[in-house]
C-alpha cells in the first residue's frame, strides 16, 4: 500500500546479541543482524538473508530493499542511541558468511590488526557485492576463505582475538 503509515516496533529477544522481535503492523517476526556495513545490514528475517541499504537524515531514516524504498519516522517517545549502536556483549571470533556467495577479495592478512569497521572481506551474494567489516579491534587469527572460493551461510570466514 504505497504511502500507507504503518507501525515498526522492536525489542531485543533474550541475551542474544542482534537478535530481536520485530512487529510491522500486525506481523511479528525474528530477526538478526548478520553483518553491518557503512551503507545498511544483512538481516535474517525469519531465517531467510536479506540485504537492507540504509541511510539516516534528522528525524527519518530511508531504507532500501530488493528495489522498494521505504521511509521511517522516528518516534520521539523512543530512547534512541544514534544511528550507530554501540556493541555490547561477548567479542565475536568469528566472521561468518551472513549468506551463500563468492569471496571477491581479501582485504586482511594474518596477525593483521584491524580497527572497528575496516574491511575484512568482499563477498558477492544475490548479484551484490557485500563489504564484510570488523565489529571491533582485532588481531586476525586465521584468514579460511581466498578469492573466488563459495561459501555457504554460516560458514566461518575469518577468525579473530581481541586486542588488549
Amino acid at each position: 500500500m504505497k504511502g500507507a503509515e504503518l507501525r515498526l516496533e522492536y525489542a531485543a529477544k533474550g541475551t542474544k546479541k542482534d537478535l530481536y522481535e520485530v512487529r510491522l503492523g500486525t506481523e511479528l517476526s525474528e530477526v538478526s543482524i548478520v553483518s553491518r556495513s557503512e551503507n545498511g545490514v544483512v538481516l535474517l528475517l525469519d531465517g531467510k538473508p536479506i540485504r537492507v541499504h540504509l541511510k539516516r537524515e534528522g528525524n527519518s531514516s530511508y531504507a532500501s530493499v530488493n528495489g522498494h524504498s521505504y521511509e521511517f519516522e522516528h518516534s520521539a517517545d523512543r530512547n534512541t542511541q544514534g544511528a550507530r549502536r554501540e556493541h555490547s556483549g561477548p567479542f565475536e571470533r568469528q566472521m561468518r558468511a551472513p549468506m551463500p556467495g563468492k569471496i571477491i577479495e581479501v582485504h586482511v592478512a594474518v596477525q593483521e590488526e584491524v580497527k572497528e569497521g575496516q574491511a575484512l572481506l568482499s563477498l558477492e551474494a544475490m548479484k551484490m557485492e557485500n563489504l564484510l567489516t570488523a565489529e571491533n579491534a582485532a588481531k586476525v587469527l586465521r584468514v579460511n576463505v581466498e578469492p573466488d572460493d563459495m561459501v555457504e551461510l554460516g560458514q566461518v570466514l575469518v577468525e579473530l582475538e581481541p586486542i588488549k
